[in-house]
């Protein structure tokens, strides 16, 4: 035998070991709940008209479980810059799994990891919100332009109200 099939051999051995049996206790495939797309649109809709009293544009991003673009649109007027903030407070929301309004008080509570509003997508400034199936976090959805962080995270609000029924397991 030559020493590379010698060494795939061994590979082969080693990997097959470190399989194992399959543990009769853990289950074979995970399950998750998943934000479908209809769902998406529907918050997103209603939270541009929830944003419509105010009389200025926003945008509106949700995102599924990993920070994933499920919708994302830029309404009439908005700033530029409303797109990307949207999409980074829903992409935040969901991976951190709270209002980014109160990840950002408690960021500030703790100096020490105030740095973390550094990590790439991540957006410390209220107006994103996650979004639950039960207690199962699904995605989340971020909002951006409204006249305050506080009508932005009420705009999310009313996106997350109009789909709450379809959520609750």
């Amino acid at each position: 035998m030559t020493k590379l099939t010698i060494a795939i051999l061994s590979l082969c051995v080693a990997s097959s070991t470190l399989a194992g049996e399959p543990d009769d206790k853990a289950p074979a495939l995970l399950t998750t709940k998943v934000l479908p797309l209809n769902l998406a649109m529907t918050a997103a809709r209603a939270a541009f008209d929830a944003c419509a009293k105010h009389k200025v544009g926003v945008s509106v991003a949700i995102v599924d479980r990993s920070g994933l673009v499920k919708t994302l649109a830029k309404g009439d007027g908005a700033g530029a810059y409303t797109l990307d903030a949207a999409r980074r407070k829903a992409y935040t929301a969901a991976n951190i799994g709270l209002p980014t309004g109160k990840f950002e008080e408690l960021l500030r509570a703790h100096p020490d990891v105030w740095s973390m509003r550094q990590v790439t997508d991540i957006l410390v400034i209220g107006g994103g919100l996650p979004i639950l199936a039960g207690s199962e976090l699904i995605g989340g959805i971020g909002v951006s332009g409204a006249p305050s962080t506080q009508a932005d995270e009420e705009c999310a609000q009313s996106g997350i109200d109009a789909i709450k029924r379809s959520l609750t397991p």
